[in-house]
């Protein structure tokens, strides 16, 4: 699975920070969590498209349509994500829980990614 750490790379990159505490521990923390919960979400989302027989040229819009509620900036990542899930053998979506993995990955790798983005604030 470690082409999924692309995939949150391609996500958490298109993502705004969406979380304000009052303190930037609290913050971070806030914002890291809702990143990954929302990574996790789409790449979920995806998976269950491709489950439901969702053409891969539809799945982007029918995931978007099917969850209005996402930040725009969603869109930019979807295709990415949507590449990667329909590149797996279908076979292994049956089995495999695309979102817990994503969700455990990106909590374990988010510093590194916000690293690589130079968007770090420590």
């Amino acid at each position: 699975m470690r082409q999924v750490f692309g995939a949150i790379c391609a996500v958490i990159l298109a993502l705004p920070a969406m979380a304000q505490t009052t303190s930037d521990t609290d913050a971070q923390n806030a914002t890291k969590l809702a990143q990954c919960e929302l990574s996790a979400n789409m790449i979920g989302a995806v998976q269950q498209a491709r489950l439901d027989r969702v053409r891969k040229g539809r799945a982007a819009a029918k995931v978007m349509n099917a969850n209005a509620a996402w930040p725009d900036s969603v869109k930019t990542a979807l295709p990415t994500i949507v590449e990667f899930v329909y590149g797996l053998p279908r076979k292994d979506l049956t089995t495999q829980d695309l979102r817990e993995t994503t969700r455990v990955q990106c909590l374990q790798q988010y510093e590194q990614v916000q690293g690589l983005t130079g968007s770090a604030s420590n």
